[in-house]
């Protein structure tokens, strides 16, 4: 993949864009990093949740960019972000390591080999840990020269989650099942084969004899003895459904309370996702606070004994008797109601109903967005004699088909959201949330197009030109039909007023005070931090009225 050396037009709003992956905060407490599939990492004021600054990395059309993991030294001085950081195209990954004060790259840990799904600094500060996706396991970095000291290999699948305690014991989990726990040298302690399905995360005890894991596919969390891995007790789980989550766990700060949560919903409190706080470690009483619309990705205890949390949407800090200190929400739009996206025959007019919103259309030509309902063409997974069958959540151990043609053109990470058939039925598109597809009648790939969120509606236009998609990050992109390349995109503000189209070369057209949401990037190579100018930059060069309609019809 060639390296993107033109400015990058990029949306800039005072919020991430897409999901939040992962936080992260100093041993004080003062300042809060967070990090986004938007491909920024962000870091606030842990007292009133402003935001400080924006880190900006290498990124290009696609994932590349995304940010999976983040990490805050204890001193807060060092920021180190990873996820999907493969910017030479050589499966060549790395970490990136910036200087908060000055907002600098001081250091790029290239040439690793997958993808970074989670980062931790040891309490004492003299080493990062870093959990890999796929069979890689776990490199330690030494931080007084950068240099790896050790790398654990030997996983048999995405390392999900890091834990230290204070001595420098650390723990890890992993898809395979296994929870593995390691001495101050990263020598093997323990590992065992969970009972409670896949263990997603861990957390220890401040005094660092107990270990806490929460489940990605069940609602079960359980704590262990740190030294032999034993089953401790399982906290008091009544109420919660079997077929929810309490899949991010974390002691409080001074260690008395356990919290979990995750899909955990109650719906007599208006479907809000909570957080279960046990008293005496996990031993005691519980009580559920309402925290967000949005299930738990990640939680950190606060030194007031406070919590800081992420979802996919926000992020924010609460207390254990459900005092909230503030809640960041992303100023995006999310488009998972699959059944109203529509467009017109040649995709110059979309209609979209955003999750909690109101209808909405938009035309291209028109320049235009109003709060109407459209009646277009909607996705079809069955025309002229062809069906694509079990599509839905498809993925590569249970793919999806056309008529009884079995097709396989998903990743083993991989999960199909979506599908239409163009109207020759001719092209069959699948849309997951790494990747839009085409194949022919026989599920032969025709082409593939790295996307930057999940495709929750794929649309073939009925000229056969192009395919548009919604995607999570709050965009709407047009791709070339005959060859998948990205052709034009649009963000429409949630205010239902500002929207913004732009191509690929950082071209833009939008409506009036909507160019204060924009900025564009710009790529320094891997050992740079990426620079971005606010709109007034590049305004001038850039700004082209009609800019949608020029492209779509072709002019």
């Amino acid at each position: 993949m060639a390296q993107h050396i033109e400015p990058m037009l990029v949306i800039n709003t005072k919020m991430h864009t897409a999901k939040i992956k992962r936080l992260s905060t100093d041993a004080s407490g003062k300042v809060i990093l967070t990090c986004s599939d938007d491909k920024t990492a962000r870091l606030w004021d842990a007292e009133t949740g402003a935001l400080l600054k924006t880190f900006h990395v290498q990124m290009d059309d696609g994932h590349e960019g995304q940010l999976y993991a983040c990490a805050l030294s204890p001193d807060g001085h060092t920021a180190a972000l990873g996820g999907w950081t493969d910017f030479q195209g050589n499966k060549n990954y790395s970490i990136y390591l910036f200087d908060v004060s000055h907002n600098t790259l001081k250091k790029c840990l290239s040439n690793l080999p997958d993808r970074i799904l989670d980062l931790e600094f040891s309490h004492n500060g003299h080493h990062l840990g870093a959990g890999f996706a796929g069979y890689t396991g776990v490199f330690i970095f030494q931080t007084n020269d950068w240099s790896m000291l050790k790398r654990i290999p030997y996983y048999g699948g995405d390392c999900n989650n890091i834990a230290f305690d204070k001595w420098g014991h650390f723990a890890t989990v992993c898809e395979d099942g296994k929870i593995r726990t390691y001495d101050k040298n990263f020598e093997p302690i323990a590992e065992i084969k969970a009972t409670g399905g896949e263990p997603y995360s861990l957390s220890f005890s401040p005094e660092g004899n107990l270990l806490a894991v929460g489940y990605s596919d069940t609602a079960f969390v359980q704590v262990l003895n740190k030294t032999n891995l034993k089953q401790l007790f399982k906290p008091d789980i009544i109420g919660i459904q079997s077929y929810e989550q309490l899949s991010s766990v974390s002691f409080s700060y001074d260690g008395n309370d356990l919290l979990a949560g995750g899909t955990y919903a109650l719906q007599d409190k208006k479907g809000y996702c909570q957080i279960r706080v046990w008293s005496q470690q996990g031993q005691g009483t519980n009580k559920d606070v309402s925290a967000s619309m949005n299930p738990m990705l990640d939680m950190k205890p606060m030194p007031d004994n406070s919590f800081i949390y992420c979802t996919a949407t926000e992020f924010g800090r609460i207390n254990a008797n459900g005092i909230r200190f503030y809640m960041n929400s992303s100023e995006t739009n999310q488009y998972s109601n699959r059944s109203q996206f529509k467009i017109n025959d040649n995709a110059t007019e979309i209609g979209i109903t955003p999750v909690g919103g109101n209808p909405l259309t938009f035309s291209v030509t028109g320049r235009f967005i109003k709060q109407e309902p459209f009646i277009g063409n909607g996705y079809m997974d069955r025309r002229d004699g062809f069906k694509i069958t079990k599509w839905m959540n498809a993925t590569k151990l249970a793919p999806p088909s056309i008529n009884t043609e079995t097709v396989h053109l998903l990743k083993h990470d991989e999960t199909n959201l979506s599908v239409d058939i163009s109207s020759d039925a001719k092209q069959f598109i699948f849309g997951t949330d790494q990747t839009i597809y085409c194949t022919d009648v026989s599920g032969v790939k025709r082409w593939e197009a790295p996307i930057p969120g999940i495709a929750w509606s794929v649309i073939v236009s009925d000229n056969n030109r192009f395919v548009v998609a919604a995607l999570d990050d709050g965009t709407i992109r047009w791709y070339s039909l005959e060859n998948g390349s990205l052709i034009l995109s649009l963000f429409l503000h949630p205010d239902n007023k500002r929207w913004i189209l732009w191509t690929p070369d950082g071209r833009f057209d939008c409506s009036p005070d909507a160019d204060k949401l924009i900025g564009w990037q710009l790529n320094q190579g891997p050992y740079k931090e990426a620079l971005y100018y606010p709109s007034g930059e590049y305004y001038k060069n850039l700004y082209t009225p009609e800019l949608g309609r020029l492209v779509l019809t072709g002019e």
